[in-house]
């Protein structure tokens, strides 16, 4: 996954939801040109899907399973709402 750490590509909303190896890819993209703060939790649902398989919905929170940082810890992206609006946004390795 070292490649893909390294590499960009467009955030694709359906390949984020459907193609799991390629979101250390798109991760950078799709955080550079959304700024979630103040995002609905539909708006979130919409792109990045409900969490699922590796994902899960914690303490209110989404966390997203990004991929491995190439050697032994994964990365997440972890969504916390308040009052269904997302109020923060931390991309965090394990």
């Amino acid at each position: 996954m070292i490649l893909w750490a390294n590499r960009s590509i467009p955030f694709d909303s359906t390949r984020w939801k459907n193609e799991e190896n390629v979101r250390p890819s798109m991760v950078r993209d799709f955080l550079d040109k959304h700024d979630l703060v103040g995002a609905s939790r539909d708006e979130i649902n919409t792109m990045l899907g409900l969490p699922n398989g590796r994902d899960s919905i914690r303490n209110g929170k989404y966390i997203y399973w990004v991929g491995t940082d190439g050697i032994i810890d994964d990365i997440w992206l972890e969504i916390g709402f308040e009052n269904e609006t997302v109020v923060s946004v931390r991309y965090v390795p394990d």
